[in-house]
C-alpha cells in the first residue's frame, strides 16, 4: 500500500523532471511582403548566387549575380546566372511570329489568307477594288484602278473605248463610218433667198479627239417643218471641233434659204 502511494505521487515528478531537460528548438515566423507564410525550424540556402548568414538572433539571405541592370540598353538575357545584352533576331525573306524563352524567333512566311486584312490601296501598289464583279475588266483613270462594266456586243457588234470616261461600249456596223453613239443636232435657219450657215454644239461624253462622226437630215413632221422640206433641201454637213469627252460642232449649209428648225442625227465613235 506504501509502495502504489510512493510511485503515484513519484512517476508524475520523475516524467516532469526529464521533460525539462528536453531542448526545444526555436520556431522562425517566415513572412512574405508582411503577409505570414509558415513557421519554419530550419533555412537552407541553395544556389551559387544565394548565401545566408547568422549573426546572433539576426540571419541575413543575399542574392548575388543581378549585375546592375540600368547599365543595359536593351533586353537582358540570364544564362546560368550571367546577365548579357539581348543580341536580337533575324527572319531571311520571312517574319518571327514568336519569341522563345531565350529570344530566338519562330520565323514564318506571310499567310495572304490569315495574315492579311483590308484592301490595299491603288496608292500602294494595289488595286484599291475590294470584290470582283462579273464580266468586268480593270481600267486605270490615273488615279485609281476602276472595274468597268464588259458590254456583251454580239457577234454584229464591235466593241468600242471611249479614253474620255474609261467606258466600254458597242457599236453597230456603219459601213465603217461607226457607230452606236448617236446624237442629235438641232439648226436654225433664217428664211432668205441665198445660201444660209447654221452652226450648232453638240455635248456629248463620248466624243474624242479622234472620233469620226457622220450626221444626216432626220426627216420629220415636227419642228414646224414637213417631210417634203427635207427632200427637197439639199444640206451640206460639217461635222469639226471635236473636244474629247465634252462636244463636238455640227455646220450645216441650207442652199436653198429654207427657215426654222431642221433636225440631223450624228452617229459615231
Amino acid at each position: 500500500m506504501i509502495a502504489r502511494l510512493f510511485w503515484s505521487v513519484a512517476l508524475p515528478l520523475v516524467l516532469m523532471a526529464g521533460l525539462a531537460q528536453i531542448s526545444v528548438p526555436p520556431r522562425v515566423l517566415v513572412r512574405d511582403e508582411g503577409t505570414d507564410q509558415s513557421s519554419i525550424n530550419t533555412v537552407d540556402c541553395l544556389g551559387s548566387s544565394v548565401t545566408c548568414t547568422a549573426s546572433g538572433a539576426v540571419w541575413s539571405l543575399t542574392v548575388t549575380g543581378g549585375g546592375a541592370l540600368g547599365s543595359y540598353t536593351a533586353l537582358v538575357l540570364n544564362t546560368a546566372g550571367t546577365d548579357s545584352a539581348y543580341g536580337g533576331t533575324v527572319c531571311s525573306n520571312t517574319f518571327p511570329r514568336s519569341l522563345s524563352g531565350l529570344g530566338a524567333a519562330n520565323c514564318s512566311s506571310v499567310s495572304l489568307a490569315t495574315d492579311t486584312s483590308g484592301t490595299l490601296a491603288f496608292g500602294s501598289g494595289g488595286t484599291g477594288l475590294a470584290a470582283a464583279t462579273g464580266d468586268t475588266v480593270m481600267v486605270s483613270s490615273g488615279t485609281a484602278w476602276i472595274a468597268e462594266a464588259m458590254p456583251n456586243c454580239g457577234e454584229a457588234g464591235t466593241l468600242n473605248y471611249a479614253t474620255a470616261t474609261n467606258t466600254f461600249s458597242c457599236l453597230t456596223d456603219g459601213g465603217g463610218v461607226g457607230g452606236g453613239n448617236f446624237e442629235t443636232a438641232y439648226l436654225a435657219f433664217s428664211a432668205q433667198q441665198m445660201d444660209v450657215l447654221s452652226t450648232t454644239t453638240v455635248n456629248t461624253t463620248w466624243v474624242t479627239a479622234t472620233s469620226v462622226i457622220v450626221c444626216a437630215p432626220q426627216a420629220t413632221d415636227a419642228d414646224g417643218q414637213t417631210v417634203e422640206n427635207y427632200y427637197v433641201t439639199p444640206f451640206h454637213i460639217t461635222v469639226s471641233n471635236l473636244v474629247g469627252g465634252a462636244s463636238f460642232d455640227v455646220t450645216v449649209l441650207n442652199p436653198t434659204g429654207a427657215g426654222g428648225t431642221f433636225r440631223f442625227g450624228c452617229t459615231g465613235a
